[in-house]
């Protein structure tokens, strides 16, 4: 196919040969039965003898392939694909494109004390594997350049353990780890341009399995570093072995720039649909420029960045989002409500689902407050519904929709909460 393109700039170029290529990109067929899709052109010529166009040709071909890549090993199923194979596949490439790579497993995992990634894995019988693979640029190339790392969440299948997925939410779970495959990609591409700047990818791998050793809700984890975390749901598992691997990143690789990409949460597509990513940073400039790549390249990215600040007893963070139901406004005679449910009411037993106020007189045999805003806490579900805030505060709590879940000191202790659920301490 030949195509006419004087006058063009080079990023005009750059853009319709991406364009091809990615359009071109044909996955595996597993099935066996002959493929008989339309066949892309063989051959894209560019017609225009004003410019040469080969870099620019070399550039959109590198970035094709690295999609390419990463589409590969998300659509590869996971029958095949457990965390043994991703890690030999993410060292065969490595050291093809000759990068040193390190491969961590369960021993080594143990020995070092990655508690989430072992926690996490613990219920499959395909163990996980942790893989760090680095691109040090040429002696006289990286006098100005940054350590750069990239983490990318690995769950090579995902049931939710214990808190079990629903059955069509766990169709598309082989795809739990493409986080993993682009940081992979990532470092491939930057050592086949030949970067300035130290580029490292850290890839914790694990299945997210149901098994006798499976770890449970109210387990209570050690992981690298030492901080101790609640399990409150086990479909929650992104968090737990991120937060190995970043601070393996932290204390280990003393990186200039440190970036984590996931399929972390769904509340990120609630928030922003299918077609967005959710950015969160806390360098305004890292975030701008991020955006700004996205914009280049025509993806979309929802840019909220967050101070990284602690929040504490005395003056918990709020982070409210908008429900599919308003919450109702105070009236005479009846408290505001303290429990937003953006689920079916009736699967909330908060106190929105009482019709008494607080200056209305109890009858025999009722509960005092006290017990029922205990038995509140206790029945309201960390998977569909949220918790009332303590310490009098009258506002509405946090939804489901809530396009992150937290993370509270509570002395040496860290609560990790789970997707679409708050937990205030």
């Amino acid at each position: 196919m030949s195509v006419a393109t004087a006058g063009a700039s080079d990023d005009g170029v750059r853009a319709f040969a991406e364009g091809y290529l990615l359009a071109a990109y044909r996955p595996e067929r597993w099935s066996g039965a002959p493929d008989e899709r339309p066949r892309p052109a063989e051959q894209l010529v560019l017609l225009d003898p004003a410019s040469d166009a080969e870099p620019v040709l070399v550039r959109a071909r590198r970035a094709a392939r690295a999609t390419w890549l990463v589409r590969d090993l998300t659509a590869t199923p996971s029958s095949t694909k457990d965390p043994a194979w991703l890690a030999e596949r993410a060292r065969d490439l490595a050291t093809s494109a000759g990068l040193d790579v390190r491969v961590l497993g369960p021993r080594e995992l143990a020995a070092q004390g990655f508690g989430g990634i072992l926690a996490v894995g613990g219920g499959s019988s395909r163990p996980p594997r942790l893989v760090v693979v680095s691109h040090e640029p040429e002696p006289g190339d990286g006098a100005t350049g940054r350590h750069v790392v990239v983490v990318g969440k690995g769950v090579t299948y995902d049931t939710g353990g214990l808190s079990l997925k629903p059955r069509t939410a766990m169709v598309p779970m082989k795809t739990d780890m493409a986080g993993a495959a682009v940081a992979l990609a990532v470092v491939l591409a930057a050592a086949e341009a030949g970067s300035p700047h130290r580029v490292t990818a850290v890839l914790p791998l694990a299945e997210n399995h149901l098994g006798a050793a499976s770890y449970r809700p109210g387990d209570v984890l050690r992981l690298h570093g030492g901080t101790t975390v609640e399990v409150a749901n086990t479909d929650a598992e992104g968090r737990l072995i991120l937060a190995d691997a970043l601070d393996l990143a932290v204390r280990e690789l003393t990186p200039d720039v440190l970036v984590d990409v996931a399929t972390l949460t769904g509340a990120a597509a609630v928030g922003l649909g299918e077609r967005h990513a959710a950015l969160y940073a806390t360098d305004d400039a890292l975030a701008r420029t991020l955006e700004q790549a996205a914009a280049r390249t025509g993806s979309g990215c929802g840019g909220c960045r967050s101070s990284p600040t602690t929040p504490t007893r005395s003056a918990p963070r709020s982070r409210t989002c908008a429900t599919s139901r308003p919450s109702r406004p105070a009236t005479r005679g009846r408290s505001p409500p303290r429990c937003s449910c953006a689920s079916s009411p009736a699967r909330c037993r908060g106190p929105t689902s009482t019709s008494r106020g607080p200056l209305a007189p109890r009858r025999a045999g009722t509960r005092s407050s006290r017990a029922r805003r205990a038995s509140a806490r206790a029945s309201c579900s960390t998977r569909s519904t949220c918790c009332p805030e303590r310490s009098g505060d009258r506002s509405a709590a946090h939804a489901q929709q809530q396009p992150v879940a937290g993370r509270h000191e509570r002395g040496d202790e860290a609560l990790v909460v789970p997707d679409g659920a708050a937990h205030v301490p």
